[in-house]
């Protein structure tokens, strides 16, 4: 599989903030905000605090990707450089484990 030649890419910033927030747009975030406002917030305070935590998530996961991005290394390889060779193995497995309930959610 190729990569999309330069002159053929269409996709602006606008874009990629609307495919990076269209995850915002499930039934667990509305639940969320229906739970937001059991506990007394108005549903604007509760959409509002969901997308900030959306806006701050997609930060970290830009910043946790720039080191694969650029090095094209996967994480398993460039969480050695952080955990070492032995403790590297737990941050892997733990990732591991957070995709299984992540995408069991989903």
């Amino acid at each position: 599989m190729e990569p999309v030649p330069v002159e053929e890419q269409s996709w602006t910033s606008a874009t990629f903030a609307a495919y990076w927030f269209s995850d915002l747009i499930n039934a667990g975030s509305w639940s969320q905000i229906s739970s937001f406002v059991s506990l007394g917030l108005t549903w604007w305070q509760g959409l509002l605090a969901t997308f900030t935590g959306g806006v701050l998530l997609c930060v970290v996961i830009v910043f946790n990707g720039i080191i694969g991005a650029r090095l094209h290394v996967p994480f398993s390889i460039s969480s050695r450089a952080a955990f070492g060779h032995y403790l590297s193995r737990f941050a892997v497995v733990s990732r591991m484990v957070i995709a299984w309930f992540w995408f069991s959610i989903k």
